[in-house]
Formats: C-alpha cells, sequence, structure tokens
C-alpha cells in the first residue's frame, strides 16, 4: 500500500489492538501535510469489496470457461509439432533460394550488392523464422496457462480471502491488484488488467443473468417459461461474452479461444 501523494509505503502501527498507516511524510510533498491515519481493517474492507467483483455468479459459465481454456493449452501443444515442422520447411525454402541468390551472383545475372541485400534479408527472415519457432510454445501456452490461473485465483480469493493468513493475502493482492492507494482518510483500488477484465464479465454476467430473470417473471409461470431451459438460455448467451467476442478492441481480451 503506497501514498497517492508521494508513492511511498505506508507504515503501520499497532495501538489499541488496532494496526494504524500512515505515509512516512519523507517526501516534501507530505512534510506539511496534516497527519492522516487509515485503519488496518478499512482497507481490508476496500479490497473484500473489489474481490467479490471478481466472483462469476454463473458456476456453469465459469466452469465451461475453465474448460474450454484448458482444452486451448492441449491443441497449443498439439499445434506445435505442425507450426513447427511448416517452419522448417519454410527456413528450407529460403535456403534454397539463398543458394540460387549466389549461383546468379557468380554467373554474373545480379550485381553483388543486390545479392548483398537480398542475402541479408533471407538470412533475417531465417532467424525471425527460428526465434518465432522456439517461443512458440511458451508465448502462447503460458500466456493460457496464466489465464487459467487467474480466473481460478480470482474465485478463490473472492470467496475465502477472510480464511486466508497473512502471506497467503500479500500474495492474492500481488497476484490481482496493480494498486492500493492511501490519501487522507480513503483508500483507492486498483485491479491488474487480467483481473479487471474479469470483473467486468463477472458484472455483466450477473446483470444479464439478472435481465432475464426479470423478463422470466413477466411471462405466465408455466413450465416452459421458467426453470433450466431460461437458465441455460442465459449461460449460452454469456459464452461469447467470456469469450471476448463483444470487446471492440480484440487485442485486450481476457481469453481468445483458437479456432
Amino acid at each position: 500500500m503506497t501514498c497517492a501523494t508521494c508513492g511511498s509505503q505506508v507504515s503501520w502501527q499497532l495501538q489499541k489492538g488496532r494496526y494504524y498507516g500512515a505515509c512516512q511524510r519523507r517526501d516534501e510533498r507530505c512534510k506539511n501535510r496534516k497527519y492522516k491515519y487509515i485503519r488496518e481493517d478499512v482497507v481490508q474492507e476496500v479490497v473484500k469489496q473489489e474481490l467479490e467483483r471478481l466472483l462469476c455468479p454463473s458456476q456453469s459459465v465459469l466452469e465451461w470457461v475453465v474448460e474450454s481454456m484448458q482444452s486451448d493449452v492441449e491443441k497449443a501443444a498439439d499445434n506445435r509439432a505442425e507450426v513447427e515442422q511448416n517452419t522448417k520447411t519454410r527456413i528450407e525454402r529460403i535456403k534454397s533460394m539463398d543458394e540460387s541468390l549466389y549461383d546468379d551472383k557468380l554467373a554474373g545475372v545480379i550485381t553483388q550488392e543486390r545479392y548483398e541485400t537480398k542475402h541479408e534479408s533471407f538470412m533475417s527472415e531465417i532467424e525471425t523464422l527460428e526465434l518465432a519457432m522456439a517461443s512458440f510454445d511458451s508465448a502462447v501456452t503460458e500466456r493460457k496457462r496464466r489465464g487459467i490461473y487467474m480466473l481460478e485465483l480470482s474465485q478463490r480469493a473472492a470467496k475465502y480471502y477472510d480464511e486466508k493468513d497473512d502471506d497467503e493475502k500479500r500474495q492474492i493482492l500481488i497476484e490481482l491488484f496493480e494498486n492500493i492507494m492511501f490519501k487522507n482518510d480513503a483508500v483507492s483500488v486498483n485491479l491488474k488488467d487480467r483481473a479487471e477484465l474479469i470483473a467486468k464479465y463477472s458484472s455483466k454476467t450477473r446483470e444479464l443473468l439478472g435481465s432475464r430473470k426479470s423478463n422470466d417473471r413477466t411471462f405466465t409461470n408455466s413450465e416452459n417459461n421458467r426453470g433450466q431451459n431460461n437458465e441455460k438460455s442465459a449461460e449460452n448467451a454469456l459464452y461469447p461474452l467470456w469469450q471476448g467476442h463483444v470487446e471492440s478492441n480484440h487485442d485486450f481480451r481476457f481469453w481468445r479461444p483458437m479456432y
């Protein structure tokens, strides 16, 4: 936790059975400010409220997202062999083109300058392909594994935060929160990008499920207008949301499925 004015760490003191935090006021910007304290339980309450935003209200949607992401991890591993072979084929083709280019230079078909330019381009492309081949598995698979970890952690944290010891709480804060700041007697928190997307999608899930239930009550209470069919319909509408298909910024999704 940091001071919002100077960015320094907040220090804590135990007084009458409670911990109180305050800026150390070593920075010129804070030295002349009125000394303010914040109680630890107030900070914890703000943190818990933020964690509750992460909680997905539909267990079946959550399970589907995790299973789909795990399936993508497996697909990424399966695709690696195919991508690797295609990349090797491309590299061999470039090498063959480079050899032909050398023969053309010897035969006087192209100039030395032209040869050096094309040869450098070929070598650069080979280097790029080799780097891409080496990083494919870690870049794709690790990103998706990280997404699964963050999703599962966010749900556990929201449910069991109070039960965790100090070290476990600290780890939750490190993984999910970008910053926790104190200014005067108020606390502000910001989630990390991926956690913020989980909170956003969880909020939209609550809105959609609530809207569907509200609409159901406007119809006759027949078996066709309530129960599992309506619940399933709402869940089906949520799948594209969690896949990121409704996002306008397609480069910034919580999870991008592999098709």
